[in-house]
């Protein structure tokens, strides 16, 4: 069986962005007395401010559950059939970063080149991904 080095830590740290991210859709939900959805269908208590907290962390959550599992099967993929490390430690570094900073970039004021650049490298990383899976398949 092929040993996925690249891949293998690669998705360890992904999972621990991913409960950190988990863990803020609770807090957040904790916070605004939220248990399903994102509250937006319920007025604010009285002396209560709308917040865009929780709608923020479940969409930064949901981002990551959408991209992150497509872009570890691509690397895994691409690994066990021999890519390139240099390919291989790149995708996996870029995809860590992405990760991180779409989050950070969801809490700033929109548009702003965090969020935007964060999730442009992500597009860019599945398009390269699938683009050299191809060419490894037909070589």
């Amino acid at each position: 069986m092929t040993s996925l080095h690249v891949t293998l830590p690669t998705a360890a740290i992904l999972a621990l962005i991913l409960v950190w991210l988990s863990a803020t859709v609770s807090r957040e939900r904790f916070r605004a007395k939220v248990s399903i959805g994102d509250g937006s269908d319920r007025p604010p208590r009285d002396g209560e401010a709308p917040t865009r907290r929780l709608p923020i962390a479940i969409r930064s959550q949901a981002n990551f559950a959408e991209y992150v599992p497509f872009s570890l099967i691509l690397l895994g993929l691409i690994e066990s059939r021999g890519g390139h490390p240099w390919f291989l430690w790149v995708f996996a570094v870029a995809l860590v970063l992405c990760r991180l900073a779409h989050p950070i970039g969801m809490r700033m004021k929109a548009p702003n080149p965090v969020r935007a650049g964060s999730i442009t490298v992500q597009w860019l990383l599945l398009i390269a991904g699938a683009l050299y899976g191809l060419w490894l398949y037909s070589a």
